[in-house]
């Protein structure tokens, strides 16, 4: 069950990487491996335009083409969850990341670069690739992903992604499956701008999620309500949007797996 699908509408472009092929954008199709290190790119940039990431210049994300054919590529989305991709199975080592306005962009010159970063992977470990801040100021925080395997448990991080932000709390009130009362505890303190927590152990029911100003305990954002019915499911939950500006702060996530 894609828990985010259900809630937020997650859009999953051209299926899993590698497996289905998305030809009419140019990403390879080069089947599914049985052992590779895994990556998953998300683009938390609020005012970049469409970009795809490359991995040793083989681009490995993209976005269905407009109307008249012309390429897309990963969008931010305001309304709802960013666009994500699943985890691409990779060969392991240190690979070549960057990121590449796509074609359809009318904001910056397609085919400009936005940045380019070393990544590091081993052969059957996760890994995230957020590009995060403003356009003028993107760069990529980079992941090891930890994900939770304990029989019974789904694993919950959050990721501060909000440009501008001082460090923030995360609280969740969380109903266990089947019960009719809460609890409220917080999950991650004092996490600061391009940092993330690991990911906790967390009994499946239902979460909401509020960020909070760590110095002031002041809300960040509206709440988001996510119900985890599965164990052994990991999510991402992280907070995006401009601490100043528009789109302002607000919380989101994505299913990991």
């Amino acid at each position: 069950m894609k828990i985010f699908k259900k809630i937020a509408g997650l859009g999953m472009i051209c299926g899993a990487i590698f497996i289905s092929s998305c030809d009419k954008d140019g990403v390879v199709d080069r089947g599914q491996p049985a052992t590779g290190a895994r990556v998953v790119f998300v683009h938390a940039s609020p005012d970049a335009p469409h970009f795809n990431f490359f991995v040793n210049n083989t681009k490995i994300t993209g976005g269905s083409p407009t109307a008249a054919g012309v390429e897309q590529g990963m969008a931010y989305s305001i309304t709802g969850l960013p666009i994500t991709f699943g985890y691409a199975v990779v060969d392991p080592g240190t690979l070549a990341v960057k990121a590449v306005v796509a074609p359809s962009s009318t904001t910056a010159a397609p085919g400009s670069e936005l940045f380019n970063t070393s990544l590091s992977t081993e052969d059957n470990k996760y890994y995230s690739v957020f590009a995060l801040d403003q356009l003028a100021n993107i760069s990529p925080l980079v992941l090891t992903d930890n994900l939770i395997a304990e029989p019974g448990k789904a694993g919950i991080r959050f990721v501060n992604a909000i440009s501008g932000s001082a460090p923030v709390n995360v609280t969740a009130t969380f109903t266990e499956v089947g019960a009719t009362t809460s609890s409220t505890a917080t999950i991650a303190s004092n996490v600061a701008f391009k940092s993330a927590t690991e990911f906790i152990s967390s009994a499946p029911g239902r979460y909401v999620f509020q960020m909070k100003d760590a110095a002031t305990g002041a809300n960040v954002g509206a709440a988001l309500t996510v119900t985890f019915l599965r164990a052994t499911e990991n999510y991402t939950v992280y907070g995006r949007g401009i601490t100043a500006g528009v789109p302002g702060p607000a919380i989101a996530g994505f299913y990991n797996r």
